[in-house]
């Protein structure tokens, strides 16, 4: 398994780059890119690539702290075919639900036989408002289903997060449907819908801390107290050496992920340690990078503070540290014990 970018994936990170410190809209700037749809066959309508190309993008998105719906992007476009080039989001959260969504909207078959009708909240629903198409996860007779709903059928409310990014409330109420997949089908697509969006926002946020522990580092050379750069101090470069290893740690796990999928394994269990890793290192990384700042480390109008707030977010989309460490642990029984002295 090569956990290597080769040349042309360089080039593609270094071009997406360059296309965000110019266009006024990252997301159309992307479209144009021809990236939307990036790791689908090109019969589907994508661009043949890997998932590898993926990540390119997704960490240069999270170095730029660009505000883009391009991993539920990534993620939609694998569940509703033939729909590359259009944002498909996937409403799958519910208030109350702590990443066991599914039971908060019912859906009850229509006197068609076709048409179903959702009733329910889904919410936080990342760029919800910007959707072409809606993936609603719900409850029917026989368990939970996907079902594909036209977002102009239901009611969006949207906010930003506290970290600024776009996210929405969406209400449905005897809100027509169309059954996308059932329940043992829907369970299929979900667990792989839920190893892309965690390896996809590993991604971003190993550009996120990326970006943080340099700006961290530039700093630390260049203030200066007490007549010599803060970097000359061996207290708080130990901090930033600590942050740096856990910095590599997440890396080499994100980049792990990304080969699997590349190679076409969807395996939970390394998603799961992508997202443990990620987000010990993210937070870890954030607060240092503010604690490292000092004062101006905490203002809105250092940038510093919005990698931290990101990483935080990113940390609670799909299960937070706490969750997929228990997730890890439920399967250790799975394994036979070594005697190691008999």
């Amino acid at each position: 398994m090569d956990l290597t970018l080769s040349p042309e994936q360089t080039d593609l990170g270094d071009a997406v780059a360059r296309m965000l410190t110019t266009a006024s809209d990252p997301w159309a700037g992307l479209a144009e890119m021809g990236l939307l749809g990036l790791d689908l066959a090109e019969e589907d309508g994508g661009a043949g690539g890997s998932f590898a190309d993926v990540l390119v993008v997704a960490r240069t998105l999270g170095r730029a702290g660009a505000r883009t719906p391009y991993v539920e992007g990534v993620v939609g476009s694998h569940l509703v075919p033939g729909t590359a080039g259009r944002l498909v989001v996937l409403a799958h959260d519910e208030p109350g639900g702590r990443w066991h969504p599914g039971a908060g909207v019912r859906a009850e078959p229509g006197a068609d036989g076709t048409t179903w009708h959702l009733s329910g909240t889904k919410e936080p629903v990342p760029h919800g408002a910007a959707a072409d198409h809606l993936v609603v996860s719900a409850t029917g007779p026989e368990g939970l289903a996907l079902f594909l709903v036209d977002p102009s059928a239901v009611a969006i409310h949207a906010y930003a997060s506290h970290d600024r990014s776009p996210v929405a409330r969406v209400e449905l109420e005897h809100t027509p449907a169309t059954l996308l997949a059932a329940p043992k089908h829907a369970d299929d697509l979900l667990t792989a819908a839920g190893v892309r969006a965690v390896t996809a926002y590993g991604a971003e946020a190993l550009g996120a801390m990326e970006e943080a522990l340099d700006r961290t580092v530039g700093h630390l050379r260049t203030r200066h107290q007490f007549g010599v750069p803060l970097a000359s101090f061996q207290a708080l470069t130990h901090r930033a050496a600590d942050a740096y290893v856990a910095l590599e740690l997440a890396r080499s796990t994100v980049l792990y992920g990304a080969a699997c999928l590349t190679e076409g394994v969807l395996d939970p269990a390394v998603a799961s340690r992508i997202k443990v890793q990620t987000g010990r290192a993210g937070r870890l990384i954030g607060q240092e990078a503010i604690q490292l700042h000092g004062g101006i480390g905490i203002t809105d109008e250092h940038g510093i503070g919005y990698f931290t707030a990101r990483l935080e977010v990113i940390e609670h989309l799909w299960g937070d540290t706490g969750f997929h460490l228990q997730r890890l642990a439920a399967g250790l029984g799975d394994h036979g014990a070594v005697e190691l002295l008999r």
